[in-house]
């Protein structure tokens, strides 16, 4: 069993989780445990989260339209501080739960490296999906790590000029995410940080099963053929909503005085 899940080729490996759980139940002659849907929202219910109803449903009808392939884009808005990423966080959950596969990617500095936004979702894609001995050297360009991940020696790409080589790539990678199966979520942080890759994500059409979501600050670029939800400050009673489950509610003048000094 750790053979084939440590397999470098992806078709050796287990095709999802419960055959895993199967044949370790039979190796070690114990029943199958039950799962019910209860049980595997149970850690939704771990932390509650409160403020954002219509925001996070807005999202999760967007994940439903993506397994019917009508994929999108969302532009996460909203100042430093505001809850972006518990917002994304309770959409990545959602997805999980749902069979989705979900990838993340962060830029962090203006000073970041080409395409670094892609670079861990590439990484876990090439794990997924079957590759040519060219577009594995065409991708070692983002992925230096490659050939550990493949298990195989990889050549240097054949030399083409820089516009070519940003088609060949962004062409296999389109590829790589139109091969998967399984309905898909990308999460992409700290958009307003990026100078490289933005295009891919309108060569990943809106016919894909693939729902895209990202997090930006206000001054960031807005761009076109992009749905927007904008993360807002909370009043007074969805921040008394936010802590109740931890501590006794607060009185309202408390919060009077908090979002006088907010003003």
């Amino acid at each position: 069993m750790l053979l084939r899940l440590l397999a470098h080729d992806p078709k050796e490996r287990y095709g999802d989780a419960h055959t895993v759980i199967e044949e370790l139940c039979e190796a070690i002659d114990q029943p199958l445990p039950p799962e019910t849907q209860a049980i595997r929202e149970s850690y939704l219910k771990a932390s509650r989260f409160v403020g954002r109803e219509t925001e996070v449903q807005t999202l999760k009808s967007a994940l439903e339209r993506a397994r019917t392939n009508s994929g999108s884009a969302w532009l996460i808005g909203g100042e430093s501080g505001v809850g972006k990423s518990r917002f994304l966080e309770e959409i990545r959950i959602s997805a999980l739960v749902g069979g989705f596969s979900v990838l993340q990617g962060q830029a962090t500095t203006e000073a970041g490296t080409p395409y670094e936004l892609w670079r861990e979702p590439l990484r876990k894609l090439t794990l997924r999906t079957t590759l040519s001995e060219i577009e594995a050297s065409v991708l070692k360009v983002l992925i230096p790590d490659i050939e550990d991940l493949l298990g195989d020696a990889i050549a240097a790409p054949p030399e083409a000029d820089e516009q070519s080589s940003q088609a060949r790539l962004m062409s296999i990678i389109v590829s790589m995410f139109r091969q998967q199966k399984q309905p898909m979520l990308l999460l992409f942080e700290d958009l307003h940080w990026v100078k490289d890759g933005i295009g891919l994500l309108a060569h990943v059409t809106n016919s894909s099963r693939i729902c895209r979501s990202w997090w930006w600050q206000p001054s960031a670029m807005m761009r076109r053929g992009i749905c927007r939800v904008r993360c807002r400050r909370w009043n007074c009673c969805r921040s008394n909503a936010s802590i109740s489950t931890a501590s006794r509610s607060l009185p309202r003048t408390f919060w009077d005085r908090m979002g006088s000094r907010n003003m």
